[in-house]
């Protein structure tokens, strides 16, 4: 597993969070529950970005994808509740979770977790074939042939002729003459 520089994950934590949030935002909208203003929701991006990439140090699979989504989508699901109104969370004041919350949470965990989980391995195909091409050009120091592209091949370089004689040897080349007879 390798290693991956803090720009990169960043961006990935944010794509994750940003799922998580969808997610969790979306399920509980659909739910009736009632959501917070956008800066709410922004803070709650920009506080869910920097733990995911803390969490996103190597390459993601889809279980584990899946597992940061569902907690992604717990901090969501409770942050909304703490700023919601008890009325819009039914009769216990929307602390308790019912089993079809969880399915839907856990549902779009399983397929986010799958999306994330694709979405990684294209990323890291297209590093991966980036960095081949970049350490070939570098090894080579010349650009790397355009598949589909002509070759152009250099014709080799006569013989030099050694001497008068060795030219006087050789048969004049020339077209032949229209009209000329032989003799």
């Amino acid at each position: 597993m390798t290693s991956i520089g803090w720009p990169l994950r960043v961006v990935r934590g944010g794509v994750l969070a940003t799922v998580a949030l969808l997610a969790g935002a979306g399920g509980h909208a659909l739910a009736g529950g009632a959501l917070p203003g956008l800066p709410v929701l922004a803070g709650l991006l920009a506080a869910l970005t920097p733990v995911a990439a803390l969490l996103l140090g190597r390459r993601t699979d889809a279980l584990r994808a899946g597992l940061l989504l569902v907690l992604g989508q717990a901090v969501v699901h409770l942050a909304l509740m703490g700023t919601a109104d008890a009325a819009h969370h039914g009769v216990d004041g929307g602390h308790g979770a019912t089993p079809t919350m969880l399915l839907a949470h856990l549902a779009a965990a399983g397929l986010g977790g799958l999306w994330l989980a694709a979405g990684e391995r294209a990323l890291w195909t297209v590093l991966d074939l980036a960095l081949v091409r970049l350490v070939a050009v570098l090894a080579l120091r010349r650009p790397l042939p355009v598949p589909g592209a002509a070759r152009v091949v250099p014709a080799p370089e006569p013989p030099a002729l050694r001497d008068r004689a060795e030219r006087r040897r050789l048969p004049a080349r020339a077209p032949p003459l229209l009209g000329a007879r032989p003799a």
